[in-house]
């Protein structure tokens, strides 16, 4: 098993309750790290992510929520309240889990070092990380985006932290006027940095006092 596996593991049981909910504060030996906020925000994201409907197996979110430490336990322990034509097959439950630790690091550049940076590499620079799995996110189509609502094609490899007042009400008019009619003139005219920023205010965990009152404001307009 790589690190990846067991570290997702190990970040399940520190951020989530036994109804499945996120705690509002990691336990655990990630709970003792007293980790910035923008990291916590990440790892609540990431295991959201993995535990949502059709990234990983039922086997694989079988193996995550046991406090088992081997595929074979978790399933043999899985298997003795399962109703009869429930069960799982030991001889493919390691399979579908190395099938599932394969997806997500393919999703994640494969780096395999990923989550141990963020939970126990102090100060680490995470933004990266963050852009990947917003990526993985619309991959999957987890989450409403604001994109679904819209009906211009907008950048959403280009990320913007930042937006002028004017260049957000140029945005704003745009999100809201424009029609499909005219949909090829906007995409050609639409200032880059204003789609990054559309992306950074639906996607970010790190939004500023400024940037929670934009997404209000579009919200609101959409």
């Amino acid at each position: 098993m790589n690190k990846t596996m067991v570290m997702t593991k190990e970040i399940y049981n520190d951020l989530v309750d036994y109804t499945g909910q996120l705690y509002e504060k990691p336990i655990g030996r990630i709970g003792k790290r007293e980790l910035r906020k923008e990291s916590v925000a990440f790892l609540q994201n990431y295991i959201s992510f993995v535990m949502a409907p059709g990234v990983v197996s039922k086997t694989t979110q079988i193996y995550l929520k046991s406090s088992s430490g081997s595929v074979a336990a978790a399933i043999r322990s899985y298997n003795q309240d399962a109703g009869e034509g429930n069960q799982i097959n030991l001889k493919t439950a390691s399979a579908a889990v190395d099938y599932d630790r394969k997806k997500l690091l393919k999703l994640f550049n494969s780096n395999d070092d990923m989550l141990y940076n963020v939970i126990y590499v102090r100060n680490f620079d995470i933004t990266g990380y963050r852009r990947l799995l917003q990526l993985a996110k619309l991959k999957y189509g987890i989450g409403q985006s604001l994109n679904e609502k819209i009906i211009l094609k907008l950048n959403q490899n280009h990320y913007c932290p930042t937006l002028s007042d004017e260049d957000f009400d140029d945005l704003i008019q745009k999100l809201v006027t424009y029609s499909k009619r005219i949909i090829s003139e906007v995409e050609e005219t639409m200032n880059t940095d204003a789609a990054g920023y559309f992306n950074h205010l639906q996607f970010s965990d790190n939004l500023s006092e400024i940037d929670m009152e934009r997404l209000q404001q579009i919200k609101m307009l959409l």
